[in-house]
């Protein structure tokens, strides 16, 4: 499971890639591409029917549905 420290991969993104929030179920700050690696830098928190994680790397910082988001270490 994904946990606060994690390093993550977007994935399933079908190719569009996946929006990054500025909060979760908020505004779209930009679209990772699959594959791209992140870090989690909190705690994840419910809203809009999903389970978002504050991720942080070199596609900026902000926060990505967790169905989005593959555990990598």
């Amino acid at each position: 499971d994904i946990y606060n420290g994690a390093i993550v991969q977007v994935a399933n993104g079908g190719g569009e890639g996946v929006n990054m929030r500025i909060s979760p179920g908020g505004d779209i700050v930009t679209t990772v591409m699959d594959g791209t690696q992140l870090t989690t830098t909190g705690e994840s928190q419910d809203a809009e029917g999903y389970t978002w994680w504050p991720v942080s790397g070199e596609a900026g910082d902000g926060w990505i549905a967790q169905d989005f988001l593959l555990l990598v270490q």
